[in-house]
């Protein structure tokens, strides 16, 4: 692929983000940039502590004090 088709693939996947869910658009993103995973984790809750839930352990490196929980 080309560069600039390669850069136009990246503009096109970052567009879809206005159109399709958040998990599909995000897929495509990382496939268009070439990283290819299997790996799932879709929320059931699109809030602040159901991620937490899911996401933060004791030991974790999250900081919420530089997060945007509140934005």
């Amino acid at each position: 692929m080309k560069p600039e088709e390669a850069k136009q693939s990246i503009v096109n996947s970052i567009i879809a983000f206005n159109n399709n869910d958040l998990t599909s658009s995000a897929l495509k993103l990382f496939d268009t940039l070439g990283y290819k995973t299997s790996r799932r984790s879709r929320l059931t809750k699109a809030d602040y502590l159901h991620l937490k839930e899911l996401f933060v352990y004791a030991g974790s490196n999250f900081n919420p004090d530089k997060s945007k929980i509140v934005d």
